[in-house]
């Protein structure tokens, strides 16, 4: 009777065995291989990455962008840089002109680009209350010949000349044609190959005009400024209008441009060195 008792119990210790072998060897599996489903699991790295650049960041993920709309913001930032360095409307092609071979001559306004040193790679000669008569036989405020005879010194490409404002007062505009016709000829002699350049007469503001002290008003400059354009063509020179850069609609010097209504303040001097710059 005991032989046939102990049968059942082998039996039930076998199934157990194997019931618990299969349980160890799921249990095995499972720590062998990551559960797929968990995210952690599968971007760590990912999110330790993103923790990471958004510490660098200040805290806020950084935006990607993609190639194409990196290449697009280079393209867009050359677009504008080189927009700042176009040339005003009617200039002539190429890179800007530098001054670097050019000499100005003429009254307070040369000074003046000379004083507010806008043009530094030119000569300036100048004197305050200079006109075309008195070139040929005073000297600068710090020279000691006459100013046509600075330009001795040295062979220019360009040579700017500036006058007229002390000049409107003369008794026409043909008189001061004349006259500025011989410093021309004057300057040519010393500078046999530059182009000449005659240089506008500048505005002056409303209430300058109005006042008329010694015939200076916009209506006479304008009238002077048409018999200098003819003056350029009778002596093969160039008239450049940089006036332009200074008047406003009406033809005058805007009123906050000049605290005498006469010399205009360093920004509107930069507008006109930019405008000679990109004409002559």
């Amino acid at each position: 009777m005991a032989a046939s008792t102990d049968k059942p119990k082998k039996k039930i210790g076998r199934a157990a065995a194997v019931i618990l072998a299969m349980v160890a060897a799921a249990v095995l599996l499972a720590l062998l291989l990551p559960d797929k489903a968990d995210p952690a699991a599968s971007g760590s790295r990912i999110s330790s990455e993103t923790e990471t650049s958004q510490a660098a960041s200040g805290g806020e993920p950084a935006a990607s962008v993609p190639p194409s709309s990196q290449a697009s913001d280079g393209a867009d930032e050359q677009t504008s840089a080189a927009g700042k360095e176009e040339p005003a409307a009617g200039a002539p092609a190429g890179a800007a002109y530098d001054f670097s071979d050019a000499a100005f001559v003429g009254n307070s306004f040369v000074e003046d680009l000379d004083t507010y040193n806008l043009v530094p790679e030119a000569d300036c000669f100048a004197r305050v209350g200079l006109n075309v008569q008195t070139a040929l036989t005073k000297p600068t405020m710090r020279g000691d010949v006459p100013v046509i005879d600075e330009l001795n010194g040295k062979q220019y490409g360009k040579v700017i000349l500036v006058f007229g404002e002390n000049e409107v007062g003369w008794a026409s505009a043909d008189t001061f044609a004349r006259y500025y016709g011989e410093l021309i000829d004057q300057v040519r002699q010393r500078q046999p190959s530059a182009v000449i350049y005659i240089e506008s007469i500048f505005p002056v503001s409303a209430a300058v005009s109005a006042e008329n002290k010694d015939q200076l008003n916009n209506q006479r400059i304008a009238e002077f400024n048409q018999r200098l354009k003819l003056l350029a063509e009778e002596k093969g020179a160039v008239y450049i209008d940089g006036a332009a850069a200074l008047r406003n609609e009406q033809g005058e010097l805007p009123a906050d441009a000049a605290t005498d209504g006469i010399h205009p303040k360093i920004s509107y001097y930069r507008e006109l060195v930019e405008y000679l710059r990109t004409h002559l």
